[in-house]
């Protein structure tokens, strides 16, 4: 099976002033074309050959480096171009929002520390807003890995990510990256992050330990006792904390008492 490139979601010139067009024809069309043909390659007349991306992607670090990095290149561009849209930026909504300012204390709060994630990367790489352990983080990963790596430093869900290689802005913004990520604000799509998010939630609440059905008690009224929730459910049901299970049932208890 050949991976392809699939066109983008918008006109190259869509997220002008902020990114121009000739670097999005340039990124998409040469640099992401690249990690696809020589993706293509890697695995040709493999055992890989036929594997999704997700699954060449969670095994990269045991296939081999070009699948680590035309791999999850061709993963982390086709995400990037999904996470921004024309007419887009502001603030996030909802669940969302609700988390990160649980997380974060703040939207810009939250802004400021995904900025230095990017800024301070050396080299090249990719910034990321992650669910792990049933919590928004910050984490940033070199070259072309992501947090679903089996190599990843920092695993996770990804819900945002924002690539600071140079080719993402030099042209525009030359080596001034914290200008660029700055900038990009004004296109994230938030609608998108968004979806993502709820699509973790709604997968969290599957399978259940027994006696307990996660989403029915989820308050979504309340994102810090959503968040202890999932952190207690996450660690009953993979055993990483041994009170956790007691002290979950007591929250449900509480829970019910308020319904």
């Amino acid at each position: 099976m050949a991976f392809t490139l699939s066109p983008l979601p918008y006109a190259a010139d869509a997220l002008e002033p902020h990114i121009d067009k000739q670097t999005m024809e340039i990124h998409h069309g040469k640099h992401h074309q690249a990690y696809v043909d020589n993706l293509n390659k890697a695995i040709a007349g493999s055992e890989n050959e036929n594997k999704s991306l997700e699954d060449l992607v969670a095994n990269a670090g045991k296939i081999s480096p070009a699948v680590r990095n035309n791999g999850g290149g061709h993963w982390n561009h086709t995400f990037f171009w999904d996470s921004l849209a024309a007419n887009a930026g502001g603030k996030p909504s909802g669940k969302l929002a609700d988390a990160i300012n649980s997380a974060f204390g703040s939207f810009e709060a939250f802004q400021e520390k995904f900025n230095t994630a990017g800024t301070t990367r050396f080299g090249s790489g990719w910034a990321w807003l992650i669910v792990k352990d049933g919590k928004l983080e910050i984490s940033s990963t070199p070259n072309q890995d992501n947090p679903l790596m089996d190599v990843a430093e920092v695993k996770g869900t990804p819900i945002l990510g924002v690539d600071v290689w140079e080719h993402a802005y030099y042209l525009k913004y030359q080596n001034k990256r914290p200008d660029y990520l700055k900038a990009i604000w004004n296109v994230i799509n938030w609608k998108k992050v968004a979806e993502r998010f709820e699509k973790w939630l709604q997968q969290r609440g599957m399978p259940c330990p027994p006696g307990l059905t996660w989403r029915r008690h989820l308050p979504q009224s309340d994102m810090n006792q959503a968040v202890a929730f999932a952190q207690l459910y996450d660690a009953a049901r993979f055993g990483r904390q041994d009170d956790a299970l007691p002290e979950l049932r007591k929250l449900l208890r509480e829970l019910e008492q308020q319904s």
